[in-house]
Parts: structure tokens; sequence; C-alpha cells
């Protein structure tokens, strides 16, 4: 049960390591449903994410957090958005944020629009967390891919980006035939750029088969970065071998083919034979960052010109710990490396290397922390560096069979603050064993939001707002041993056993 759960956390006085004690209940919210699959930071410093808690039994398409990590009731409803389309069903799924200037948030993923036909599906919400009616049609646009024969196909997005002038490129792919990579270039109010490619669009399948996409960038100069797990042709003739790949586009939508003769940079060597690349991202020197796991953990680097960078590792590669998953990598304008992932399904695992491909010593332990909350199985969905250094991960956790529950944290910039937590001191409940009335005295510097009384089994019993949060009646309640669950304004959370003995 969760509350006992999160109880356990603060009666155990267990340190949390690298984790910051100002966010939520000590550097981690943890949810009752959800999960969290992308995340993002507004230059507020408020954190929206893509997914979240349930509301009233309904999935929750976006949520946004105050920077402290309580929900911001400001944003949407309540801190909730919740889209129609998910209750037609329409929405296939969602897989990117993107934040643009203005504050407007651009989410993008699939439509299910048939039995095998999914459409590219662009959301815009205006900074309120209100769907921007002045974006395609009501706040979407849905884009459909149409074989001259008449036939849909199965399509992605997987990631967006911004371009100067305000246009968006969205990334993902098409499963029509033979899967295929696919580029619609957008103006701001979601009508297709025609100027761009075919139309609109870019589809590239010559020299690769099977493409799994994951991230897009562009370059200051207006050229566009693809990072994929595609399988190469000219790997292992004539079947060709899964490979890190990374695509340079010119501004027009054609390959650059200054970028490796081709436009397209891979490598499969030392990473084993069943390899997924996840994240990609491209440095301030135009470098490119691949980043995913085979045999390991790893991150590949190329060179400006499409050349593995030997500088870089070994050979332009970096192998961490065996057993990993890696989910996205991130830059800091120092240069440091930031990866996020998880091991063997237990825990969640953040990585900072240097530029050069080593271990950063002054991160966590030797560069790495790991983190496992509430004995469950945690896993990562992604992570966002703060303009403080500091960084947050989302996810899930899931307790046995249990379906996924919301899970965010934050760290310490160099993730090594050890913190031990004091509430079970400084929140006093008298008497206990109670009679009458149960009496809250708070001596911490956060305000008692919410109490609420549990008996053992579970139910709830009772629950009391500030400013009635100080005193408790136990009328009408049986004698016995229940569960006092203490809610901070700072969303905070903690749980302290009380008995109650009339007789």
């Amino acid at each position: 049960m969760l509350l006992c759960l999160l109880g356990r956390i603060h009666s155990e006085a267990q340190p949390l390591f690298g984790l910051d004690p100002t966010f939520a209940n000590n550097g981690i919210y943890a949810g009752d449903t959800g999960s969290c699959a992308k995340i993002a930071i507004q230059q507020d410093g408020k954190i929206v994410i893509l997914g979240g808690e349930r509301k009233n039994g309904e999935w929750t398409t976006a949520m946004r957090f105050n920077s402290d990590g309580s929900i911001d009731n400001n944003f949407a409803d309540n801190g909730y958005f919740q889209s129609s389309l998910f209750q037609k069903p329409l929405i296939r799924g969602l897989t990117s944020i993107c934040l643009q200037p203005d504050g407007k948030i651009l989410l993008s993923g699939s439509t299910d629009t048939g039995a095998t036909t999914y459409d590219f599906l662009l959301m815009r919400l205006k900074q309120d967390g209100t769907l921007d009616s002045g974006f395609g049609g009501g706040g979407y646009v849905m884009t459909a891919y149409i074989h001259p024969w008449g036939m849909g196909a199965r399509e992605y997005i997987f990631s967006t980006a911004l371009q100067s002038d305000g246009k968006i490129v969205a990334y993902g792919y098409s499963d029509f035939l033979a899967d295929t990579l696919h580029i619609v270039r957008y103006y701001s109010d979601g009508e297709i750029d025609s100027s761009f490619g075919n139309n609109g669009r870019v589809k590239l399948a010559e020299g690769f088969e099977y493409p799994t996409p994951n991230d897009i960038a562009i370059m200051p100069d207006g050229k566009i970065v693809l990072g994929a797990k595609a399988r190469i042709s000219a790997l292992n003739p004539p079947w060709g071998a899964y490979a890190f790949t990374a695509i340079r586009l010119l501004s027009n939508g054609s390959l650059d083919t200054s970028f490796n003769h081709t436009g397209i940079a891979y490598t499969n060597t030392n990473l084993g034979w069943l390899l997924y690349c996840t994240s990609m991202r491209l440095q301030a020197d135009g470098k490119i960052l691949l980043a995913g796991h085979g045999d390991s953990i790893a991150v590949v680097r190329f060179d400006a010109s499409g050349n593995q960078d030997n500088s870089f590792g070994k050979n332009g590669l970096v192998k961490l710990d065996p057993a990993g998953r890696t989910k996205e990598i991130q830059v800091q304008p120092d240069g440091k490396i930031v990866l996020g992932g998880d091991i063997g399904d237990t825990c969640i695992v953040i990585y900072r290397i240097l530029s050069d491909g080593t271990l950063d010593s002054s991160f966590g332990v030797n560069g790495k922390v790991t983190t496992k909350i509430l004995n469950a199985t945690n896993r990562l969905g992604g992570i966002v560096l703060q303009q403080d250094g500091r960084i947050v991960g989302g996810g899930g956790y899931y307790n046995g069979n249990t379906t996924s529950k919301l899970l965010l944290l934050r760290y310490t910039p160099n993730a090594t603050f050890v913190y031990t937590n004091d509430l079970q001191e400084k929140i006093t409940l008298y008497p206990n064993p109670t009679v009458d009335y149960l009496y809250i005295d708070n001596a911490t510097t956060q305000r008692l939001s919410t109490i609420m009384l549990y008996s053992t089994d579970g139910k709830l019993l009772r629950t009391q707002t500030y400013p009635n949060t100080n005193r408790l009646s136990t009328d009408g309640l049986a004698d016995g041993i229940y569960y006092l669950h203490i809610r901070f304004t700072n969303h905070t959370t903690l749980v302290k056993k009380i008995i109650i003995q009339k007789h």
C-alpha cells in the first residue's frame, strides 16, 4: 500500500543519496497512478511532463509541477491536462514535448484512426494548459500518409524541434510496406510547409532498413540532425546489420552529402549483436552524441564531418555498465554529458561523463548515482537539466503486478548530497494512545495541507484540510491501530501510526 511505503521511507530515516531534499518528498514525487514518458523544464522552472496521474479515473495527457515538486494548480484543470482525444479514443501514444519560446507547449505522437492506420499527431497548448485554438483544427493537427493505392500507413512522431523562424519539424517513421523515416515540416500555425522535401514531407529509406527513430535537432545554419537505430545494408552484406545511426539533412530536406559523403554516419563496432539507439543530442560544436545499449550502456560520438570522434572514449565509443538500458542523454552548458537509464528493471541510474568520455568523479559515486524507491521496480522515462544544474528525471514504479505509478526525481547538481529525513522528530502527535481528540504539533517550516486517517486495511476514514489540520476527532471510531497520512503544501508526505484506546 502506497501510504505505508511512503511512511517507511520516513520511519527508517534512510539516507537518500544525491536527491534534492527541497523537491517534493525529499527529492521524490511518488504518485498513486500513471507514469511519465517525457519531461521538460520551462524558463520559469516549472516542470511539464508527458503523461501523469489519472484524474477521475481518466488518462492524463500532460501535467505541470511547480519547481518545488508540487502540482501547479494554474495549469489546465488544477495541474492536469486531459485531452478529449483520449475519450474517443484517438490517441495511440504520445512521445515528445517541445517548449516554444512564447511558452506554448507542443505535444506529439500518433493517433489511432483505424485498425491498421495511425497518423502523426501534434497538439499545442497555451501557457495556461488549454488547447491553442489557433493551431490546426482546434489545437491539434493530424497528418496522414495516403499511398497512391488509397491505403493508409501506421505513422508515429518520436520527436519535434523548432526552427529559428518558428517552423516545426516533426520526426518519426511510417511502416507502410517497408519502414521509412518520415520528417514533416509545419508552419507555426500547423499548416504543412510545402517548400520542404516533397510537399512538406521527407521519407528516408535508401541504404538502410527497419529504422527506429529517436531525437531530432536543428543546427544554427538550419541543417537537421536525426538519430536512429537502423539496419545498414553496407554492414555485413547482403543482410546488413543494426547500428547506431546519425543522419544530417539540409534545410530543404535533402541529405547533406558533406556529412560522411552520404548524409548518414553509423557504427556497430563493439556494441554487441542486439543493440538499441534510444537518444541523440547535438553538441554546440556540431558533434553528435548517440546513446543506447547493446551488450552494455553505450555512447557514440561523431564529429561534425560524420567520422567517429577518436577524442571521445575509445575510438568514439564509451561503454558503461552491462545489463542496463539507456533512455535519454543531455549535454550541460559546460560540455559535460548526463546519461539516464535503468539497470536490471530494479533501479534508476544517472551517469555524468566528461567531454572526453571519462566518468566525472565529482558526480555521485565515481560518476554514477543509482536510485531505488519503495522496494519496487523503478523505470526511467526521461531526464532534463535545469538552468541551475539540477537534474530532473521522470518515469514510473511498479509493485509486483500493479500498473505503473508516476515517479519524479530531482538530483542536486553533483548528486553527492546525502539527506536524512527528520520529519518524524518535527511532527508530534499527542496524546497517543488517544481517546477523543488527536492533536498534531508541526515544528517544521512547512504548512500542513491535508490530514487523512486510514484503517489498517487501507480504508479512508477521515479527511481534513488546512486550516483544520491541528486537531482530529476520533469520535465514533473503534479502539485499535490507525494510520494518519500527513501532507504538506510542498507535497511532502508523512505517515504516522496512532492508537485509539477509549476503554
